[in-house]
Parts: C-alpha cells; sequence; structure tokens
C-alpha cells in the first residue's frame, strides 16, 4: 500500500511589494549585524534610514524589529517545506534538506541569537510542527510538549551547525538523524 503524500509548504502568490520591504528590512538589519552594532541599539529610524523605505511603511508591516527576522525564518522554512513536499521520500530526505538549509543560512541563525529571537523561532517552529504533524493526522497525549521540546532541539542543533564550522555536511547529518528523529517517527512510535 502506498503512502498518501500531502504537500505541506504553504503555496500563495506573495504580495510582490510586502516582500521587496521585507527584503530591503532585512537587508538593511543584516548590515547593522555585519557592523556588529547591538540589536538593542538600533532604532526603527536608522533601521528604516539603511532600508531606503518610509517608517510609515515598516509600521504598516511590523510591531518590532524582531518580527523581520521571524518573517525571514518563516519565508526560509516555508521554502524549505517545498522542497519536502518535492522529495521522493520526505522522510529519508528530511536529515540532509534540513542540514543544507541550515548551512546556506548561518548568518540567519546567528542573527536569531543576535536579536534574542530564539524564544519568537521556537514559538513559529512549534507552530509549524503542530500544523505539519495535523496534516499527517497524529494526535497523540502530550503532543504539544513533545513538539515544542522538538523545536527547540532544531534550534539548539542550528547554533551547534553555527558554532562547529569544522563539522562536515556529512558528519552534520549523521548527528541529525541520530539526535532529531522525524517528527512522524516520533509520533508513530509512540
Amino acid at each position: 500500500m502506498s503512502k498518501v503524500h500531502i504537500p505541506v509548504a504553504y503555496y500563495q502568490a506573495p504580495d510582490k511589494r510586502l516582500q521587496a520591504t521585507q527584503d530591503k528590512l532585512f537587508a538593511a538589519l543584516k548590515q547593522h549585524f555585519d557592523a556588529g552594532e547591538a540589536f538593542a541599539n538600533i532604532s526603527v529610524s536608522a533601521l528604516c534610514q539603511t532600508a531606503k523605505i518610509a517608517r510609515q511603511t515598516y509600521y504598516q508591516h511590523y510591531d518590532s524589529i524582531g518580527e523581520i527576522i521571524e518573517v525571514t525564518v518563516a519565508r526560509v522554512i516555508n521554502s524549505a517545506l517545498q522542497k519536502a513536499d518535492q522529495a521522493l521520500d520526505p522522510s529519508e530526505e528530511g536529515a540532509p534538506l534540513k542540514v543544507d538549509l541550515l548551512l546556506a543560512h548561518r548568518d540567519l541563525i546567528a542573527m536569531v541569537r543576535w536579536a534574542h529571537a530564539g524564544d519568537l523561532i521556537v514559538a513559529y517552529l512549534s507552530r509549524e510542527i503542530r500544523r505539519v504533524s495535523s496534516i499527517e493526522g497524529t494526535n497523540i497525549p502530550m503532543k504539544g510538549i513533545m513538539i515544542d521540546l522538538l523545536a527547540r532541539m532544531y534550534l539548539a542543533f542550528a547554533d551547534v551547525v553555527n558554532e562547529h564550522p569544522e563539522l562536515s555536511r556529512s558528519q552534520l547529518i549523521t548527528i541529525f538523524q541520530k539526535m532529531l528523529p522525524a517528527p512522524a517517527k516520533i509520533f508513530r512510535d509512540l
């Protein structure tokens, strides 16, 4: 019996103007990061000036500067979910896809920590794992607690990728597979 593969990524066409604004703000934020500025010292005015956008435009879309990083992480994760949707066996190809994603976005991971946005990202990851696991139809006791723990483990693994550049891709994949099984496997084995 073949397993039905249900797409888990969001496939809406993005608003191009909103995406362009997000890209400008993230690029400006990255300039501040690269310059070694403290995240807490960046004002909305300075960020908007660097991005060459009006403060009014910023406030139409964001409540805090940290949200710029959260939105960028969400876009990266959705892109990864689209790749997983195209994979023949997402559970088998999951570790390489996730490791490649982390290797490609080391600066973004560092920016999450720089902005003290770890809790925002864990909350976002937890929501996404819940959403995907509900699509897959898993329903077990303590699922919420396990999902939150798994989200924290993903972020901790991202930190390991950044803190240990000496590790090869294959070593990271091996570590990932041993330490972070696919959510479907975790929930299925209970």
